[in-house]
C-alpha cells in the first residue's frame, strides 16, 4: 500500500550537542521472536533516556528558509571518507550524545549538530541523517561540506495528536545516495486521564489510536523525493541495496511468510525470491549472480528437531546448498557482511562464557569456499559483523568490552582481511557507529 506523507524541508543553522540510539548486542540470533524483543526493548530504554527531558526552545535549532517543494541533492561527496561514529560523554545525562568524523589517517574531530537521538552517515557520502529526540517523525538531513539542515516529515498520522514514533536503526537502512529509507514507527496518542487506587504502583500507557487505512505500525520503504512511503511489513531485517538493478533487497519476518523479500525502486513492486525453511532465517543475495547467503536454525525446543544453527550458500538456479559452518542454535550468528567486490563475506560466531556472549568472526572465500576465523576469540571482547566496509579489503566494525560486567567500553577497530591485522582506531568510548 502506498500513500503520501506530508512534504516539509526546512534549512537550519547548525548547532550543538548531540545523542543517537543504536541496538546493542543481540542476545542471540535474531532469528526472529528473540530479536525483535531485543530490538523493542532496547528501542524503549533508549527512548526513555534521550526524550526525558523534552528540549528547550534554546536547544531547538532555528529555522532560516522554508522551502516549499522538497528537494533531495544526491551523491554528495565526502573525498575525506570520513566515518561518523558516536560517544555518549555521560551515560545518566540526557540529550547529551556527541557525533564524531574519524579520519582515514585517524584524527577525530566533532561535528556539531542540534540534539539528536541517532545520527548516521556513510564514510563516501557528506550527508549526515539524524533524528532528534523531541519529535522523531522528521529527519533531518546535514550537508556537512556546505554546513546545512534540511528537515523531511516521514510519516504523519491523519489523526489529530498522534505521535509518530521513527527509527531508522542502522546506517544500511539508508540507501547509498540517500534517495531511499526504511524506517520502522508506531503510532502512539496521549492517553486519557485515569484514577488510581492510593496504594496503586505503575501507570499504563502508551494508547494506540484509532485503526487508519495506510498507517499502520511497522516498516516503511520512503522514497525522499517524492516523500511516498510503501508499507512492508510488521518487521523486517538483512536490508541489502541493488541501486544498479534498482532493487531493495529485505527479509520480511511475517508469520507464516518468512522469506526474502525484493522490493521494485522505480515501481514499488513487492515480491518473495526466497522461502524461509526453518524457524531461524536470515538472506544475503549476492548482486553479481543468483546465490544467497543464508543463516538458517532451529532451537530444538519442538519435540522432534534438533538444536543448531548454520551458514549455507543457496543457488537459487539450481537449489543446491552448500554448508559452510554449523553449530548449536545461536553459536552463528544472523550478521552478514559482504564485501563490496563480493569476493568475501564475514560472518559472527559466537561463544557462550559465564552467561556472556562473545563473537569472534569468521572470512569466507567466495572463490574457494574457504573459512578462517579472522578475529580472535575471547572471553573479555566481542567483535561485531554488522560493520562497514571501507575498501574491497578493510572491514571497520565496533569491538565490544564489559570490564566491570556492567559498563561498557567499546572502541572501533579496521581488519585488513589479506594480512589479518586488526587495528585499533579509537580509544574506549565509542557508542555505536
Amino acid at each position: 500500500m502506498e500513500q503520501d506523507s506530508t512534504p516539509l524541508v526546512q534549512e537550519h543553522s547548525p548547532k550543538k550537542t548531540v545523542r543517537i540510539y543504536k541496538v546493542a548486542l543481540f542476545t542471540g540470533l535474531l532469528f526472529v521472536v528473540i530479536v525483535l524483543g531485543v530490538f523493542l526493548l532496547l528501542n524503549r530504554k533508549t527512548s526513555s533516556k534521550n526524550q526525558s527531558p523534552s528540549i528547550t526552545p534554546s536547544q531547538t535549532p532555528k529555522i532560516t528558509e522554508v522551502i516549499s517543494t522538497p528537494t533531495m541533492q544526491l551523491n554528495v561527496l565526502d573525498a575525506q571518507n570520513r566515518l561518523l561514529f558516536i560517544r555518549d560523554p555521560d551515560p545518566q545525562a540526557y540529550n547529551d550524545y556527541q557525533a564524531w568524523v574519524l579520519y582515514p589517517d585517524g584524527r577525530e574531530e566533532q561535528i556539531e549538530l542540534p540534539t539528536f537521538s541517532q545520527a548516521f552517515k556513510y564514510p563516501h557520502s557528506a550527508q549526515v541523517f539524524f533524528i532528534t529526540p523531541n519529535d522523531n517523525s522528521k529527519l533531518f538531513v546535514k550537508n556537512i561540506i556546505t554546513n546545512t539542515i534540511k528537515e523531511y516529515t516521514l510519516i504523519k498520522h491523519p489523526e489529530p495528536n498522534t505521535h509518530s514514533n521513527t527509527d531508522i536503526q542502522n546506517v544500511k537502512n539508508i540507501s547509498p545516495d540517500g534517495s531511499y529509507i526504511v524506517f520502522s514507527t508506531y503510532f502512539t496518542v496521549d492517553c486519557p486521564p485515569i484514577t488510581f487506587p492510593p496504594d496503586f504502583e505503575g501507570g499504563y500507557g502508551p494508547c494506540e489510536p484509532s485503526p487508519a487505512p495506510d498507517f499502520t505500525s511497522g516498516y516503511y520503504f520512503h522514497h525522499m523525493q517524492t516523500q511516498k512511503n510503501i508499507y512492508l511489513a510488521d518487521f523486517i531485517y538483512g536490508i541489502k541495496w541493488d541501486l544498479d538493478k534498482k532493487i531493495l533487497y529485505y527479509v520480511d519476518n511475517t508469520y507464516q511468510k518468512t522469506g526474502l523479500n525484493t522490493i521494485s525502486l522505480a515501481t514499488g513492486e513487492i515480491k518473495q525470491i526466497d522461502a524461509a525453511k526453518y524457524f531461524g532465517y536470515s538472506a544475503y543475495p549476492l548482486s553479481t549472480s543468483n546465490i544467497l547467503i543464508k543463516t538458517e536454525g532451529s532451537t530444538g525446543d519442538t519435540p522432534g528437531t534438533t538444536s543448531f544453527s548454520r551458514v549455507v550458500i543457496s543457488n537459487l538456479d539450481t537449489d543446491e546448498e552448500m554448508i559452510l559452518d554449523e553449530g548449536k542454535w545461536a553459536d552463528i550468528q544472523p550478521f552478514i557482511a559482504i564485501s563490496p567486490d563480493e569476493k568475501y563475506f564475514m560472518y559472527e560466531r559466537t561463544a557462550h562464557i559465564d552467561g556472556f556472549q562473545y563473537g569472534s568472526l569468521n572470512l569466507v572465500s567466495l572463490t574457494d569456499k574457504s573459512v578462517r576465523q579472522i578475529t580472535p576469540s575471547s572471553n573479555a571482547v566481542s567483535y561485531d559483523a554488522r560493520g562497514v566496509w571501507t575498501n574491497n579489503d578493510t572491514f571497520v566494525t565496533l569491538v565490544y568490552t564489559m570490564p566491570d560486567g556492567i559498563n561498557a567500553n567499546n572502541y572501533l577497530v579496521s581488519i585488513n582481511i589479506q594480512t589479518g591485522e586488526i587495528k585499533k582506531l579509537t580509544p574506549e568510548n565509542v557508542l555505536s557507529f
